[in-house]
């Protein structure tokens, strides 16, 4: 957790910085406090800069004035009504993306000439106890999980003596006065040095390998400045580890925010609950794995029967595990959609586009390199996404569209 953060600090003074670290806990946790700490290397700070309260505009505004520094947004929790909820995360959303792309939103002047864009400068730290949603929006941040225990209170209360004392801001003020020195070509040897190190820190999405080899090459530059009051092998190993873990630990935080691994998610979901279900291809009676596709027992006057809940999405062929299951495009993605929705999340992307990356992960069977395919349901010529069981099974590992 603190090597990151650490490292994080010292990348922030060479600028532009395309990424956020995301602390991430439930409260009790010490992930305010221990953010506090580190952003007291540029000042003491007895609260936070800012907080998600405050509106997009003058959280833009405040990221490009804390130009070449950390700067902490504090305690991301969506709560309240569901449009309080989705106003915070599309708050969150556009300043990680701004953060991430290093960019600023255009506007116009009254007399409709451009005003200055106002881009993040430093990098962002944010503290929640909830994560942002959205698979290219986790892409643009370093998550880093803090438990109840892993934070030391006697080790904290330690540091924070040593912020309020001023002994932080001082190491950075002596750290920019080396940087200044020869700036230009630490910050060109930074980036050489990054894409060098991109083949040491192979992750799910190219945006973790820059970020942390960005981190790596920091302290490689900071046992530099060091010198001999540094043991550098052992202090480089250990950044070395703690980045690798990192690394490791965002595979988890952007498959869950994949929208096709979503997808599937809720597929089975909708199926479990009632929300959803598939009929038999050939008539309409049970097939004998209905109960696996949103047909449940139901007491009756004729007793107990299986009968289908929710939605018709789709039907069952004579064998799933080689044909997959039959899915009506429409109905399964408004379904799917709706289904998400009263969840309190917005499924992140269109019909097409979801077809699309279903097929380019082979879990689709396609007809002349389209996703969808004719079948004949019941006599009738029908355009479905045919959904590969297996390959869901494969692709997903713990995600098997049976129960």
């Amino acid at each position: 957790i603190t090597i990151p953060l650490f490292l994080s600090v010292l990348y922030s003074t060479l600028g532009d910085a395309q990424f956020s670290v995301y602390l991430s806990g439930l409260t009790g946790t010490f992930k305010t406090a221990i953010s506090l700490v580190f952003q007291s290397f540029f000042g003491y700070f007895k609260e936070p800069p800012t907080g998600w309260e405050a509106t997009a505009n003058s959280l833009e505004a405040i990221l490009f004035t804390a130009k070449d520094m950390v700067c902490l947004i504090d305690d991301f929790a969506p709560n309240g009504t569901m449009n309080e909820q989705n106003a915070l995360k599309a708050k969150a959303t556009r300043i990680m993306r701004s953060q991430g792309n290093g960019t600023g939103r255009l506007r116009l002047n009254s007399d409709t000439s451009f005003k200055a864009a106002k881009p993040p400068r430093g990098l962002l730290l944010i503290t929640g106890e909830d994560l942002p949603t959205g698979h290219s929006i986790r892409a643009r941040a370093l998550f880093l999980e803090i438990e109840k225990g892993r934070i030391s209170s006697e080790k904290l209360s330690d540091a924070q003596a040593k912020a309020r004392r001023g002994i932080y801001s001082a190491c950075t003020a002596h750290f920019i006065q080396w940087l200044a020195s020869d700036l230009d070509s630490i910050k060109e040897r930074i980036d050489i040095r990054m894409t060098e190190l991109r083949k040491d820190f192979p992750a799910g999405h190219g945006r973790t390998t820059d970020a942390v080899s960005f981190l790596y090459a920091t302290a490689e530059l900071f046992a530099d400045y060091a010198g001999a009051s540094l043991e550098r092998e052992a202090f480089l190993e250990r950044c070395r580890k703690a980045l690798t873990e990192a690394a490791k630990a965002q595979a988890e935080y952007q498959k869950d925010a994949d929208p096709t691994d979503r997808f599937i998610s809720l597929l089975q979901a909708a199926f479990d609950s009632g929300v959803a279900h598939l009929e038999n291809r050939q008539e309409i009676v049970q097939h004998p794995d209905s109960y696996k596709f949103g047909w449940k027992h139901k007491d009756t006057s004729d007793g107990l029967k299986l009968l289908p809940q929710g939605n018709h999405i789709g039907w069952i062929p004579d064998n799933p595990n080689t044909e997959g299951i039959f899915l009506i495009p429409e109905a399964t993605y408004s379904t799917i959609v709706e289904f998400a929705r009263k969840q309190g999340e917005t499924f992140p992307m269109g019909q097409k586009t979801l077809w699309k990356r279903l097929g380019e992960r082979n879990i689709v069977f396609k007809q002349d390199g389209r996703n969808t395919v004719n079948r004949r349901i019941r006599g009738k010529a029908t355009k479905v996404i045919a959904i590969k069981l297996d390959s869901l099974q494969n692709s997903q590992g713990d995600v098997s569209i049976f129960p």
